[in-house]
């Protein structure tokens, strides 16, 4: 599977961006305002497997992207819809 990583350095200690991540509107918060973005739903919490789906909208076409969280990691499965 291909696999896409970044990272990104923060001026935070850990458990402060830890806990901005686990808020329920975190995932809102991190989309940018331009991207025509559908969160179906988002994961419950960091737990290991937790799970968000998210709907793409790009032009006519829609992409299902589900992310899993993997040790504070998001593993990106895709599948597409049109």
């Amino acid at each position: 599977m291909p696999r896409f990583v970044k990272q990104s350095a923060i001026d935070a200690p850990a458990r402060a961006v830890f806990a901005w991540h686990q808020r329920p509107d975190a995932l809102a918060q991190l989309t940018p305002p331009w991207e025509r973005v559908t969160i179906v739903r988002a994961a419950p919490s960091l737990a290991e497997g937790g799970r968000a789906e998210i709907l793409l909208h790009m032009g006519p076409l829609r992409l299902r992207w589900v992310a899993e969280h993997r040790g504070f990691i998001d593993r990106g499965d895709t599948g597409g819809e049109g």
